[in-house]
């Protein structure tokens, strides 16, 4: 049998672990026939086989098998992030598998396959978690990428502490201030509703800043610079919630006063009246302001 015989058979068998302890031992040439070989198979799979039986198992067999034999960082990206290789009955679960696997790459590799994967995230996608693995490990800068701080957010917790978890992430003060701007944050974080809780972004966060930790400034800015970005209400439930968690003082929006002033006539009517509350406790706002906000 061929090196490819023997990597199919166990994909067949859903053996993700059998794919992943055979590849690593594979020479050149035969990651080579294996590598051109998945991608008919895949299409066979889907095609020919019940796409719903035993789909996240057979889905996690067909990653290690990528993983362990293609040969760019790119084209492993792909191969991973495809439709039909996030799991059908459930999101497949690999992470530790496929860091083992890329493990035995060069350096800049590892690297360059955490930038192209980052680029291809959407949403919750199940390659966040090797994503941001690589990332750690390699050291680089995290990328700007839209869905990478869409994962970051969505990352499941559990019952940990946010603030904990957050605290202890070295990539914290760097992707926090990206949550203002990248689309999607505000979907992924719509259900969060109770800032007095320790396992939610809005507790973990107003903890964070009582403590010191993270800049109530940079807080507030990225609330109203998102304001200002527009969106519909669902977009901008979390950044509503998250500055009333805050509690701004009249020291604190008055220098904000003309962002606030330039929500009213335009925003979505949650972010109009909290802008209008906090505007109405400041003695220094001219009621012409008010006039020529709300005419515009």
């Amino acid at each position: 049998m061929t090196a490819w015989d023997n990597v199919r058979d166990l994909i067949d068998k859903c053996d993700a672990d059998g794919v992943a302890a055979l590849v690593v031992t594979l020479d050149d040439a035969a990651r080579r026939e294996v590598a051109k070989q998945l991608p008919e198979h895949l299409k066979h799979i889907r095609l020919y086989l019940d796409p719903w039986r035993c789909a996240g198992d057979r889905a996690e067999a067909l990653r290690a098998a990528g993983a362990g034999t293609i040969a760019t960082a790119s084209s492993v990206a792909s191969w991973l992030t495809r439709r039909g290789l996030v799991g059908a009955d459930e999101p497949v679960d690999d992470t530790r598998r496929l860091l083992d696997l890329v493990g035995t790459r060069p350096h800049a590799w590892q690297a360059e396959l955490a930038t192209q994967l980052a680029g291809r995230l959407r949403g919750r996608d199940p390659s966040y978690e090797l994503t941001m693995s690589l990332i750690r490990r390699t050291g680089i800068e995290p990328p700007a990428d839209d869905g990478f701080v869409v994962g970051w957010v969505s990352a499941a917790l559990g019952d940990r502490q946010v603030a904990d978890v957050l605290a202890a992430d070295p990539l914290l003060d760097t992707l926090l201030p990206r949550i203002f701007h990248a689309q999607g944050v505000g979907e992924a974080l719509q259900w969060e509703g109770d800032p007095t809780s320790g396992t939610t972004w809005l507790g973990g966060l107003r903890t964070l800043t009582a403590g010191g930790r993270v800049d109530r400034a940079m807080l507030l800015d990225g609330c109203v610079s998102r304001f200002l970005r527009g969106g519909t209400a669902l977009e901008l439930r979390f950044f509503v919630r998250l500055h009333q968690a805050l509690q701004p003082t009249p020291a604190e929006v008055a220098p904000r006063a003309r962002d606030y002033l330039r929500l009213l006539p335009t925003a979505p009517g949650t972010v109009a009246e909290l802008a209008l509350g906090h505007l109405r406790e400041l003695p220094a706002v001219p009621p012409g302001d008010f006039a020529e906000a709300v005419g515009r």
